[in-house]
């Protein structure tokens, strides 16, 4: 079993999408237009301290993390299609690691040569927890 790191986190929702799509450029690396297509860019957004878990010490080693998945296809016919395929593959392994899904939403690039969904996925992580297989 492994720790809940950036990578290992990243690794499986890598590995998830490209069992769906074997050619998908996923990478943690931001772009604003990607330079192959299609493109999972995902990464960790944001990570805080709840309130309810903090304590005098500051030894609770607890957090929540936001991660955020972005799609981006650009094929003539079936984008949309394939946008929603590769993120089904991302929520899958995501959802396999006990993240919750807070948002999903088409973002509209001002052109039509490509297809851009997003989602965002949160999670409490506690120092103890590994990884399930």
């Amino acid at each position: 079993m492994s720790a809940y790191t950036n990578n290992a986190i990243f690794t499986r929702i890598r590995a998830s999408v490209l069992e769906e799509e074997p050619t998908a450029n996923c990478t943690q690396t931001y772009a604003p237009v990607p330079s192959k297509f299609p493109t999972v860019f995902t990464r960790e957004i944001g990570r805080f301290t709840p309130a309810q878990t903090a304590s005098f010490a500051n030894a609770q080693d607890i957090y929540e993390t936001t991660w955020e998945v972005q799609i981006y296809s650009n094929l003539k016919t079936g984008a949309k299609e394939q946008a929603y395929a590769l993120m089904g593959a991302a929520k899958s392994a995501l959802r396999e690691l006990y993240f919750v899904e807070s948002m999903e939403n088409p973002i509209e690039n001002g052109s039509n040569t490509y297809y851009i969904l997003v989602a965002r996925f949160r999670r409490i992580i506690g120092s103890g927890e590994s990884m399930p297989n």
